[in-house]
C-alpha cells in the first residue's frame, strides 16, 4: 500500500523510527502516524526510491531531504504473525545493564548486538552495532546461550560445544578451537561470569560437563 506523509518544511520531523526496513515506532500525532504508518510496517520505497536492503542512515536521508508530500510504499504485517515469528526464531537474549548493550541470538541467524548509545532508557533507541555469524570455517553451528561479563565481554555457547567471546570495546571475536580442550562434547546449555572487572572467570556447562 502507498501512504503519503505531509512534511511542510524540510526541517520538520516526521515522527518515525525503523530498523532493518521495519517501522518500530511512530510519534503520537506526528506526520507518520497521521499518514497511517504503523509499527511492523515494512518499508519498500520512499518517493519512488527502493529502500529494501538500504542502510538505515541512507533511508533517513531520504526522509530528511524530502519536503511536501512523501509517498511511502509499505507492506502491512500481521502483528500475530510477527510475534510468532520472533518467538520461533529467538534462542536467547542477554542484557548488560552497565553498558546498556543487548545481545539477541536468533535461530540460524547468528547473534546481533545492540547498544543504547544515547543514554536514554528507551528500547527504541537501541542501535545495532555488530552482527556475529556463528558459522565459521565451513562449520554450521548455532548459538544456544550467551552471557555478558562485567567488563563488556559476551560469551556465546554453541550447539557443537564450542564457544566464542566477543569484546564490546575492541569489536573482536575470539573463538575456541574446534576439537580443542575447551570444546564440550554436546551443546553448551549454561554460562556465567564472576563479577570481576579485571580478570573475570567464565564457567560453561553442557549436559555432562562443567568447565571453568
Amino acid at each position: 500500500m502507498t501512504l503519503t506523509i505531509e512534511k511542510p518544511v524540510q526541517s520538520s520531523p516526521i515522527g518515525l523510527t525503523f530498523y532493518d526496513g521495519v517501522v518500530t515506532s511512530t510519534d503520537q500525532g506526528g506526520p507518520a502516524e497521521k499518514a497511517g504508518l504503523k509499527v511492523y510496517d515494512r518499508l519498500f520505497s520512499v518517493n519512488g526510491t527502493p529502500v529494501q536492503g538500504v542502510a538505515a542512515g541512507e533511508v533517513r536521508k531520504l526522509f530528511e531531504g524530502a519536503v511536501g508530500c512523501i509517498d511511502v510504499v509499505v507492506e502491512r504485517m500481521q502483528v500475530d504473525a510477527v510475534e510468532q515469528s520472533r518467538a520461533d526464531s529467538c534462542i536467547d537474549v542477554a542484557w548488560d545493564s552497565t553498558q546498556k548493550i543487548l545481545a539477541v541470538a536468533l535461530r540460524d541467524g547468528g547473534v546481533t548486538i545492540f547498544a543504547n548509545r544515547r543514554g536514554q532508557p528507551l528500547a527504541t533507541l537501541l542501535e545495532r552495532v555488530s552482527h556475529l555469524t556463528t558459522s565459521s570455517g565451513g562449520l554450521q553451528r548455532y548459538a544456544t546461550v550467551q552471557r555478558w561479563s562485567a567488563s563488556g565481554q559476551l560469551v556465546i555457547g554453541m550447539t557443537d560445544g564450542t564457544f566464542c567471546i566477543w569484546d564490546y570495546y575492541t569489536r573482536k571475536t575470539y573463538w575456541t578451537p574446534h576439537g580443542g580442550s575447551g570444546q564440550h562434547l554436546s551443546a553448551i546449555k549454561a554460562a556465567d561470569w564472576t563479577l570481576s572487572l579485571v580478570a573475570p572467570a567464565l564457567a560453561l556447562g553442557s549436559v555432562s560437563t562443567i568447565k571453568v
